[in-house]
């Protein structure tokens, strides 16, 4: 299970640094990752590693809704060219 915390960019900072702080607990350790993507960074194995692993440690993410968007935005021009390229 993702979870992904969605703020203002300029909350992204001060967000992750709480959300750490929460989640430090020695019971029930979960780490926080912040994301980062816009549409000109290249799709990389990285970035889908980076959200793999969070899904699989249970851990929070977070990030700005530019990002979100620019991710969505990504995978859908990517699609497209390998629909293009298919026919």
């Amino acid at each position: 299970k993702l979870v992904c915390a969605c703020m203002p960019a300029a909350l992204v900072d001060m967000s992750r640094a709480v959300m750490t702080e929460r989640f430090s607990s020695p019971v029930l350790p979960k780490p926080v990752f912040t994301l980062n993507f816009a549409r000109d960074t290249a799709a990389s194995r990285a970035v889908f590693e980076k959200l793999q692993t969070a899904a699989k440690t249970g851990a929070a993410v977070v990030a700005a809704p530019t990002t979100l968007k620019s991710l969505l935005l990504k995978q859908i021009e990517l699609l497209l060219q390998l629909e293009a390229a298919a026919k």
